[in-house]
């Protein structure tokens, strides 16, 4: 078993998480910033860690890793990317929205976003294109978004003057305020 030396602000729980990488190993995949960089947890001592260059990225503020997919948001130019791994030369463009958060639904095909500019909450099928507008009524500043596969909820938190953590069905109905008093920032 890996031994963590990884230690958390009171009032948060350190979870053991095993991201797998596509050759099976263990990876840490996040941003510095203005790169998506890798690093096997397996050899934290051994292995520096492998950045990848993206473009003319100034501003990586979102990734999301699935079984055969890294994406990843650059807030300045307003575009999401899609490749196979960090480093890859097969990288695309798989929407254009300024963005804090997203979630890559790879089971689907789907892309879950929170749109910063136009202060909303979409879904994306990346095989057509096709948006579907969640949340928006009321959508001040959104910023972290995740996913209840099981119960069909999207997540997401959002800033502004009326800072919340809500929930919508990814049908777009149901939505909800799950914290809206004696929050401030919720990022997540």
């Amino acid at each position: 078993a890996m031994e963590s030396n990884v230690k958390c602000i009171w009032g948060y729980l350190l979870l053991q998480v095993g991201l797998l990488g596509a050759a099976g190993a263990s990876q840490l995949t996040f941003s510095n910033g203005t790169h998506v960089c890798e690093i096997s947890t397996e050899r934290f001592a051994d292995e520096q860690e492998q950045c990848a260059a993206i473009g003319n990225s100034s501003s990586v503020f979102a990734i999301d890793v699935s079984m055969d997919s890294l994406l990843w948001a650059d807030f300045d130019s307003g575009m999401v990317f899609q490749g196979s791994a960090v480093g890859a030369r097969d990288t695309k463009t798989v929407s254009e929205v300024k963005t804090y958060g997203i979630l890559y639904d790879g089971q689907f095909g789907s892309l879950f976003m929170t749109d910063a500019e136009k202060h909303r909450v979409t879904m994306t099928e990346l095989s057509t294109g096709k948006t579907s507008v969640l949340a928006f009524s009321g959508v001040e500043e959104p910023r972290g978004i995740t996913l209840h596969k099981r119960l069909g909820y999207v997540f997401w938190t959002q800033w502004g003057q009326y800072p919340a953590v809500e929930r919508v069905t990814t049908a777009g109905t149901n939505r909800a305020t799950i914290v809206g008093t004696d929050i401030i920032l919720p990022t997540g």
